[in-house]
């Protein structure tokens, strides 16, 4: 959820958001909208690539940790 010129602002970055409800009242006007996560990797302006690459490397291992833990929680159910 997101105000209407939030996305506009991430436009300018390349990211592309698609609007996917009709404006709703939560703290001001605010849209539902969608990103695709492979499209938004292409489309995203070089010089921000180094930043996302970090971030991703932070996050990646939690990420495998979380997978890890619900495919043995299944695997117990």
């Amino acid at each position: 959820m997101m105000e209407p010129r939030l996305p506009r602002l991430l436009a300018l970055s390349g990211f592309h958001f698609t609007q996917v409800s009709e404006t709703i009242e939560y703290h001001g006007a605010r849209h539902a909208y969608y990103i695709n996560h492979t499209k938004a990797e292409q489309e995203m302006h070089d010089d921000l690539m180094p930043f996302y690459r970090h971030i991703r490397s932070v996050l990646e291992p939690q990420l495998e940790e979380v997978l890890a833990t619900k495919e043995s929680t299944s695997l117990l159910s």
